[in-house]
């Protein structure tokens, strides 16, 4: 990824864009693995439904029923953080878009010509959602026009939100599967 140099960012916002919107391509890897790892658990866990009526008899009631709710919430996490990361990658490539056409020469023109204050936009932006979304755009917009790395900033937050769910899914996943082995009588 090369810099991208925006006309309103001095160099130090242009680094800390460059380097946050580079971290968040490891969203893409995390997605993949997520989506392998939650295929794993459900066939994991699918192959223990199917053959529970042989599996009851070698394991407590408590350590199966453990096991199973753990496995089921690693299945919860898994499919969140993968659509967490999906949302990532699609954002921060739009974000690339997004400003690579509002700040090419065309863009700067129809800018200068549009006669839009901050407000002005928010309010119309809004318009488009029913609330709350509407509102979020409203705000976001409003806050995007005086800091301008508010994006990058909310989506490497997400991205650390993405990363702990993702732990939460492995932990769940490793609990269950240790649960349903050491339950064996």
């Amino acid at each position: 990824m090369s810099i991208q140099l925006l006309p309103h960012l001095d160099p130090r916002q242009t680094l800390i864009r460059h380097t946050l919107l580079s971290n968040l391509k490891v969203a893409e890897p995390l997605g993949t693995f997520l989506g392998w790892s939650t295929l794993a658990i459900a066939g994991v866990l699918g192959v223990i439904l199917n053959k529970l009526t042989d599996i009851q008899p070698l394991l407590h009631p408590s350590t199966l029923k453990w096991g199973l709710s753990l496995l089921a919430l690693s299945l919860l996490f898994g499919a969140i953080a993968k659509q967490m990361s999906e949302a990532l990658v699609f954002a921060s490539k739009q974000i690339i878009t997004i400003s690579s056409d509002i700040f090419s020469e065309i863009g700067i023109e129809l800018l200068s010509t549009a006669h839009l204050t901050p407000d002005t936009l928010a309010d119309e932006l809004g318009k488009c959602y029913f609330w709350p979304l509407s509102a979020f755009v409203r705000h976001s917009t409003r806050k995007g026009s005086t800091q301008f790395l508010i994006s990058e900033i909310r989506l490497s937050r997400l991205l650390s939100v993405d990363l702990f769910i993702s732990w939460a899914h492995f932990f769940a996943a490793c609990a269950g599967i240790i649960t349903l082995a050491f339950g064996i009588k």
